[in-house]
């Protein structure tokens, strides 16, 4: 049995959200992380972990992010991939027993083994949980870094494959491609001289093994465990391990299947049980439906005479204005009317005015033409005694201009503008 006596290496790749979500794991702010944490510190706390932290963000928020963030800087990499790292589970021998001494080795000898078997500039972030149940697994985040050079100089640039592919070809090398011939089964592809045609043996179930080889001679010559065993070799590709999440549902699974007897009386009796309510309750809807009716023919009739009364209601609201209006309009005209004969009166007085105004200029034009040949005539009445005292005597032309004067001194007629209203 090796169980208790082997390791395992388990890694896959990260999209950005899987870097997130593995983020929220590490705060303890998903439910799995909330479920396996229970082991609590003197202060009441979660024990916290302990971190290979090599860009120092701690244990925070954004700081696994902000970590790989740092890490890539300056380097290339496939705009066109979606995965942006890896994530390996690096699990020890349960036999070894735990201690501050021991929990410190497995966190540095966890990180070494990475980053030597990619490239030396890999690991970005170490983990070791020690909130947990299991404390022998340590989790490793990380994006190989390799310097790679060509005609233009040399670059550095971030890859995912290239080491895994590099461990499985050292230890497999390569294997005869297949394909399937015209009898349905599968044989070797040939080239044109007749030579097998070989593939690297690099696909990831060939990674896979290649790391669990490497991992358990790790162990045993660079960690000094001798007593460590090799695991056995899977007969299927299927996962070898089950999340703890996924072993408990297993396990609830097995005893639903052992109380699957019991259930399947009761499940009977609750039938029976519920094939009564079901009639029960079938007669209680159709007396919900009896009563929705009737509710329905009450709510009707009670929507016709609330209409009847609002449109009584209406009417005599309408009737009640409309006697309003006709007031307010009376009002109203009467008011314009008496406006109107105001200012016709103002208008016919404005005529008068005018009308008076200018018979008055006329008068005076007539009265200074009067004067004016009044003068004229006068001179010529003195230029005419001058002659006719010179062919009568003194006598008879004193009485003739006494007479013409008497005529003279008469008054003549005034004109005079009589005011509107004036008789």
């Amino acid at each position: 049995m090796t169980k208790g006596r082997s390791g395992s290496f388990r890694a896959n790749s990260l999209t950005a959200s899987d870097l997130s979500a593995m983020e929220n794991h590490e705060l303890r702010n998903d439910l799995a992380g909330k479920k396996r944490s229970v082991r609590k510190g003197p202060d009441g706390e979660p024990v916290p972990p302990l971190l290979y932290d090599p860009y120092g963000t701690g244990l925070t928020k954004g700081g696994l992010v902000k970590a790989h963030e740092k890490h890539i800087e300056g380097a290339r990499v496939n705009k066109g991939a979606s995965k942006i790292a890896r994530h390996a589970f690096l699990q020890f021998p349960t036999d070894l027993d735990i201690s501050p001494e021991t929990e410190q080795m497995m966190l540095d000898q966890a990180v070494e083994f990475v980053n030597q078997t990619h490239g030396g500039q890999a690991v970005f972030r170490g983990r070791l949980d020690r909130d947990e149940k299991g404390r022998h697994g340590v989790d490793v985040f990380f994006a190989p870094r390799y310097a790679k050079t060509t005609k233009r100089g040399t670059t550095d640039w971030i890859s995912l494959t290239k080491f895994g592919k590099e461990r499985a070809v050292e230890i497999f090398k390569q294997k005869p491609l297949l394909e399937k011939k015209e009898n349905g089964k599968f044989g070797p592809v040939e080239d044109d001289d007749g030579n097998p045609v070989l593939v690297d043996c690099d696909s990831q179930y060939y990674q896979g093994r290649a790391f669990q080889l490497l991992w358990f001679k790790h162990l045993h010559d660079r960690v000094g465990l001798d007593w460590v065993e090799r695991g056995k070799k899977k007969l299927g590709r299927d996962q070898d391990r089950l999340e703890v999440e996924e072993y408990k549902f297993q396990q609830e699974r097995e005893k639903l299947d052992r109380d699957r007897v019991v259930q399947n009386e009761d499940m009977l009796e609750a039938k029976k049980q519920a094939r009564e309510t079901w009639e029960d309750a079938s007669d209680a809807l159709d007396q919900l439906y009896h009563a929705k009716d009737e509710a329905r023919a009450i709510r009707e009739q009670a929507r016709r005479d609330g209409l009847k009364d609002a449109e009584r209601s209406i009417q005599a609201e309408i009737d009640q204005r409309w006697a309003k209006h006709e007031e307010h309009r009376a009002e109203a005209i009467a008011e314009v009317e008496e406006r109107a004969w105001e200012r016709v009166k103002y208008r016919i007085d404005e005529l008068v005015t005018e009308r008076a105004s200018e018979r008055l200029q006329n008068a005076e034009v007539k009265a200074k033409a009067a004067i004016k040949r009044e003068k004229v005539l006068k001179r010529t009445l003195a230029v005419l005694w001058t002659v006719l005292r010179s062919l009568f005597g003194r006598e008879d032309l004193a009485a003739i201009k006494t007479a013409h004067k008497a005529e003279l001194s008469k008054p003549t007629k005034e004109f005079k503008l009589r005011a509107p209203g004036d008789s």
